[in-house]
């Protein structure tokens, strides 16, 4: 079952970020792959009992800052 969970998913995974890619810039797409960290650690809060500490939000909150930081738009200089 855990075999088939992975591939089902890693599947899935994988059609969805091709289609972003025929959607938006490789750039732009290529940068959202780190919220792999912020799934993997909600799914084992939910899915597997594990606590959800400080640290954990913490790292949370640097991915996320980081996605911001990254696909923000910067106004033009004149």
């Amino acid at each position: 079952m855990a075999v088939l969970f992975i591939g089902l998913s890693s599947g899935i995974g994988y059609v969805l970020w091709l289609w972003a890619l025929k959607h938006a810039a490789p750039t732009r797409v290529t940068v959202f792959l780190s919220l792999s960290p912020i799934t993997a650690a909600l799914l084992g809060v939910a899915l597997l009992g594990e606590p959800f500490t400080v640290g954990v939000l913490l790292g949370l909150a640097g991915v996320v800052a980081g996605l911001w930081l990254a696909t923000r738009t910067v106004p033009a200089l004149k």
